[in-house]
């Protein structure tokens, strides 16, 4: 190896481009002096530990770099040469930094270069201040792009890929036979030395060998980069590859044996903290993490709420705490992450990893809640409460519900052997006219969207609905237990309603079925006497506190309401039925707006207001109700609610690492008494419509990422306003800041 010198030009003459010369400056010289090596950069820290600098004392940091042309992924890091720099200084146990420059045009941008300089010094600053108690080498990949300085940097893993074909060299056609006479006068000394004293033609040429083992070949380097780009869109989130293609600037620890280093650090990096020991000055709402605390995963499968639930991610978490991911992260990946939120729907949950790892991996749902969400367990679960528990709220706000099975039609007296309560009104009836009847209401446990809903006054009548149901659906009736759908393991999914186009149903595909008395409702002058129900949504938490968010909606039927009679009660239900998932919806926001606009809207459109938006309406027993009352009800048998499935450990397991977001329906009847009508889980927010979405949806997921935050990741969170409002009203709860109020807090023994 043969040592060259350069000395850099004055910074006054920077159009220079300094000067080499063959030997070094003297002793005394004040100019600045580079040694040049013209070998392969593991030569080159040699040389500089062992010969060059070793009377300048322990050498403290060797970089290798910076490379134009980046090191990432496996592929190109295993044969790089400035990976092998640092790797050398590795091996004589000095801490080293790879660096390489990711471009993405051979057009270089001085400007950005010079910005991708300046940045990799706080990087190289930061790293030799928090060096890794189990790291030798730091791969540090730096993408050139605009405004570099300014985007994340992370902590990644090296992705592991291979060449799918071929090699990364193509073979080069030879002008002439390709030999120059360097090359012929080396090979004819080779082969002189070979032949140890056998005959050889010492003017032959190389191609002349009419039995070489080889054909001779110029290659030049070709990398099939599309395997490279390939294995980084296919990759999971967190490796260098893929930070760099998001412009990221990528830190990869590493260990000398090519083995990862344990302990190290993930996450964004915040070159800003340069010393780790300020954070513990730091109040937690200061605080701002030095690597990534958090990975979120939203993929909630409906267009209307995943903007919301995205806004309010960005709204109320600190830049640099946290990584929105495309896809849920691999094992491998997994296993070394901080913590991990995934927010998606039911079925795509990895329920296993969070029963398993509760310490670092969240979810938006509990794996059973089934004494909630299917009607005849949510019957039995509030019984078998209020029957050890008389002086719950709950007991005087929850309709006489009677439940059975049934697998075909032609069973049904056998089902309802033991509903006398629901036979002895059927008796009354036979002595009633018309318009003294008392009806009832049949519901299937396990649809939703209100299909399947029917009404009857007579043993006849409901068999009449079932006997329908399976003319419409004749193979059923020769169906037999195989045609069952198949159980989900958890037996806590969400089903497919399996209702048909022409509203029919599979009667053995649903098999529970309740009934409950049907409750004249409280009807709202302003709204065309129309019926209406009341959506409130409830945040429940770990094990287990629970929330209700202030702004409820008002769903109103589509059409005026007129009482059911044997001959119109099931011909048409958008009287009588509020689910916004069978007619159009539209939204007033204003007591003002709400005349003008029904006067706009057709008969036969649903309305949907926000319930503060209501005004106070008389009862049939002339007392005043009023939204306020209403709100104030719903918060205290929410609580009742929840401490009813809290006592079936059974069917409702809060874990800890885990929240969920119901939608509870409650009817006001004529006398304005509340009633709960049902649970959902994942409930519709479309139902909301556009008006009120940002007011609602958007309001409520700020609450529901404002709770969650605080519970889990406090470091995380922006400090909320606490302002209380007008809505500071006894039997409330406790306000706890975005629109959300704590109505219960029970310790389950699972946190």
């Amino acid at each position: 190896m043969t040592p060259t010198y350069y000395q850099p030009p004055a910074p006054t003459t920077a159009t220079d481009s300094g000067t080499t010369h063959e030997f070094p400056l003297s002793k005394n010289a004040n100019a600045e002096e580079w040694v040049l090596v013209d070998g392969t950069p593991a030569t080159c820290t040699q040389l500089g530990l062992n010969h060059f600098f070793r009377d300048r004392g322990p050498v403290d940091l060797v970089i290798s770099g910076p490379n134009y042309g980046r090191n990432t992924t496996s592929l190109f890091a295993l044969s790089s040469g400035t990976l092998g720099g640092a790797l050398e200084a590795a091996a004589f146990r000095k801490h080293a930094v790879a660096l390489s420059y990711a471009y993405f045009s051979r057009e270089l941008d001085q400007n950005v270069l010079d910005a991708a300089s300046k940045h990799s010094v706080r990087v190289v600053e930061y790293l030799v201040k928090n060096w890794g108690d189990d790291v030798e080498v730091y791969s540090v990949n730096v993408p050139l792009v605009a405004g570099v300085d300014t985007h994340k940097v992370l902590f990644t893993d090296m992705l592991e890929n291979y060449w799918s074909e071929g090699c990364a060299f193509d073979e080069v056609e030879v002008e002439g036979d390709g030999i120059n006479e360097g090359q012929q006068a080396e090979e004819n000394e080779r082969k002189i030395r070979e032949q140890s004293g056998q005959e050889y033609n010492s003017e032959s040429k190389v191609g002349d060998f009419k039995h070489a083992r080889y054909i001779h070949r110029h290659f030049k380097w070709a990398p099939k980069f599309a395997d490279v780009h390939r294995s980084v869109e296919q990759s999971k989130p967190g490796n260098d590859g893929w930070a760099i293609r998001q412009g990221y600037t990528s830190i990869t620890p590493l260990r000398a044996s090519f083995t990862a280093a344990k302990g190290h650090r993930y996450g964004e990096v915040n070159l800003d903290i340069q010393d780790l020991s300020v954070l513990d000055s730091m109040q937690p709402s200061q605080k701002r993490l030095t690597t990534l605390s958090l990975y979120i995963h939203v993929a909630y499968e409906d267009p209307y709420v995943q903007p919301y639930i995205i806004d309010a991610i960005r709204t109320l978490l600190l830049p640099g705490t946290y990584l929105l991911v495309d896809t849920p992260p691999g094992p491998v990946y997994l296993s070394h992450l901080t913590r991990y939120l995934q927010i998606s729907q039911y079925e795509s949950l990895p329920h296993e990893t969070l029963l398993s790892r509760p310490i670092d991996h969240f979810g938006n749902s509990y794996t059973i809640r089934k004494a909630l969400i299917r009607k005849h367990y949510l019957s039995h679960t509030i019984a078998s409460w209020v029957a050890k528990n008389p002086g719950e709220p709950l007991k005087e706000h929850v309709p006489l519900t009677l439940d059975f099975e049934l697998d075909y039609a032609e069973f049904l007296d056998d089902a309802l052997v033991e509903a006398w309560e629901v036979k002895q009104v059927w008796e009354r009836n036979t002595e009633q006219g018309h318009n003294e009847l008392e009806w009832w209401i049949l519901k299937p446990s396990m649809s939703d969207k209100g299909q399947g809903i029917r009404l009857f006054s007579s043993q006849e009548q409901l068999q009449e609905i079932f006997d329908q149901w399976e003319t419409e659906n004749p193979n059923d009736s020769e169906a037999d237990d195989d045609s069952q759908p198949p159980t989900d393991p958890h037996e806590d999914q969400n089903p497919t309603n399996p209702e048909d186009n022409n509203n029919g149903l599979i009667i053995s595909q649903l098999r529970h079925f309740i009934i409950q008395p049907y409750i004249p409702p409280l009807l709202l002058p302003f709204s065309g006497n129309r019926k209406f129900h009341i959506r409130s949504y409830v945040l429940a938490i770990s094990a287990l506190k629970v929330y209700i968010y202030a702004d409820s909606l008002a769903l109103h039927s589509a059409q005026h309401y007129t009482p059911p009679t044997p001959t119109t009660a099931n011909l048409n239900l958008s009287s009588h039925l509020t689910n916004t998932a069978i007619q159009p919806t539209s939204s007033n926001t204003t007591p003002q707006q709400q005349q003008q606009q029904q006067q706009q809207q057709p008969k036969t459109q649903q309305l949907v207001y926000p319930l503060s938006a209501l005004s106070p309406t008389r009862t049939k027993s002339n007392n005043l109700w009023t939204p306020a009352s209403a709100q104030q009800q719903i918060h205290t048998l929410t609580a009742s609610l929840f401490r009813a499935a809290a006592a079936q450990p059974t069917t409702f397991q809060p874990l800890p690492n885990c929240f969920e977001v119901f939608g509870v329906d409650w009817l006001v009847d004529e006398d304005g008494k509340i009633w709960l009508l049902e649970v959902n889980a994942f409930p519709d927010f479309r139902q909301t419509g556009e008006d009120l979405g940002e007011r609602i949806v958007g309001g409520f997921w700020k609450g529901v990422v404002g709770v969650v935050a605080r519970e889990w990741f406090g470091e995380c969170l922006i400090v909320a306003d606490e302002e209380k409002g007008d809505q500071e009203k006894e039997g409330w709860g406790e306000y706890a800041g975005w629109g959300m109020w704590k109505v219960l807090d029970l310790d389950m023994g699972r946190n």
